[in-house]
């Protein structure tokens, strides 16, 4: 008996940008922007996810809370079970050519050893769109790819 009712899934394959391994879909394009920024989207929509990697040098003589305050962003965190904190999603509404987007945006902090690693990673869409069955799902892909990658 055929299912119709069936869930379609995404296909993820592992995707290396720079120190960041993080499973996104088969099916999106990858190109480089200025300041080796990345950009991952989906051809057949205008969304679009940039990741970006920064290194730093925590602040002499502040306390590791206050560091991790300051890579935070003073945002809610967990710690993902690879040991890294993960912001939760910060949501902003803004304007870019003339369309109102909403920019998703989370850090992923490897906060071992004295310089850290942190990949800020934004998924920008049109506002109209994001609370669409399919944004959402991607959203939610997002965040769980983040909570199961690797930051070295």
């Amino acid at each position: 008996m055929l299912n119709l009712f069936k869930k379609k899934s995404i296909m993820l394959i592992k995707h290396q940008y720079k120190n960041l391994l993080i499973d996104l879909p088969a099916n999106w394009e990858y190109e480089l922007e200025q300041d080796e920024q990345e950009a991952c989207f989906d051809p057949s929509c205008q969304s679009t996810l940039r990741l970006n990697i920064i290194k730093v040098i925590p602040s002499d003589g502040a306390s590791n809370e206050q560091n991790i305050e300051a890579l935070t962003g003073n945002q809610q965190f967990m710690t993902t079970q690879n040991g890294y904190l993960l912001t939760k999603a910060n949501y902003r509404d803004s304007i870019d050519s003339g369309e109102n987007i909403t920019l998703v945006s989370w850090r992923l902090i490897s906060n071992a050893g004295y310089e850290k690693i942190m990949a800020v990673v934004t998924y920008t869409v049109l506002k109209k769109e994001k609370n669409s069955k399919k944004e959402k799902m991607i959203i939610h892909l997002i965040e769980n790819s983040l909570k199961n990658s690797e930051l070295s």
